[in-house]
């Protein structure tokens, strides 16, 4: 680097005017005395917008605690109202627990007396039934035990309806107490006592077909067997064509009738 001489200007090396210097450096004086001037008052003008501020704020604060603080104790006590409020519902809740239940097991009383009013009537209804039926049944022993009245079986074994299973026995128990034939002759008498029964009582449809042919094994035939049989015919006589076939003292009938 080249050594510039004193009072020579550094960039183009020419010799500096003393005057222009002068003039040059009062300048800069002034520029710099303006500089600190404005700094000076910009810094008074921040100290004066800072005390505003300050002033402000605390003019808010005041404002806010007067506004505010009647309200921030109205929130406080509102708060405390309502978790009051909140608790009582709670409680109210539970006293009305046992209400809802007891409103619930009313309900369920009224569904259940409905539901027994049913069941009284339908067991009303099958008592009615159910006597109607033992009605029937004596009915029907009373002519089953006609039958074999008629029939006149030797020794009365007391032949009978049992009330359980509806089949035959006799006095000393089931059929089986007795002998074949006296069994024989009750379990056709049995059978006749339906068929007789429903004719007499008018209690069934007649049958398209009705074919009767008189026991023989252990019965043998005769007077026992007509009585017991030979009404039948004459009942259905007006009702259907019975064609009597020969071949047994007792007779064989066979009665036609079309289906109604």
């Amino acid at each position: 680097m080249r050594p510039v001489p004193a009072g020579d200007c550094p960039l183009c090396l020419s010799e500096l005017d003393p005057d222009a210097l002068a003039r040059a450096l009062q300048a800069a004086q002034a520029a710099l005395a303006a500089a600190e001037q404005h700094a000076v008052e910009r810094a008074k003008a921040l100290g004066e917008a800072q005390t505003a501020w300050e002033q402000a704020r605390a003019e808010l604060d005041a404002r806010t605690r007067e506004d505010i603080s009647p309200l921030a104790a109205q929130i406080e006590l509102l708060a405390a109202a309502h978790a009051t409020a909140r608790t009582r519902t709670t409680m109210l809740e539970r006293e009305l627990d046992p209400h809802r239940r007891l409103a619930e097991l009313y309900r369920a009383a009224q569904t259940a007396e409905e539901e027994l009013k049913g069941v009284r009537e339908e067991v009303r209804t099958r008592k009615n039934l159910l006597a109607g039926r033992r009605v029937t049944l004596g009915e029907f022993e009373e002519h089953f035990a006609g039958l074999i009245d008629a029939v006149g079986l030797p020794n009365a074994p007391g032949a009978r309806i049992n009330h359980s299973s509806l089949l035959p026995q006799v006095r000393a128990g089931n059929l089986t107490k007795v002998g074949h034939g006296v069994r024989t002759a009750i379990n056709v008498g049995y059978r006749m006592a339906f068929l007789s029964y429903a004719l007499v009582t008018g209690v069934t449809d007649l049958p398209s077909l009705l074919i009767i042919d008189s026991p023989r094994k252990n019965v043998g035939f005769g007077r026992m067997v007509s009585v017991a049989v030979r009404p039948v015919p004459g009942r259905t006589r007006s009702s259907s064509s019975t064609t009597t076939c020969p071949g047994s003292p007792s007779g064989c009938w066979t009665r036609c009738t079309p289906s109604s």
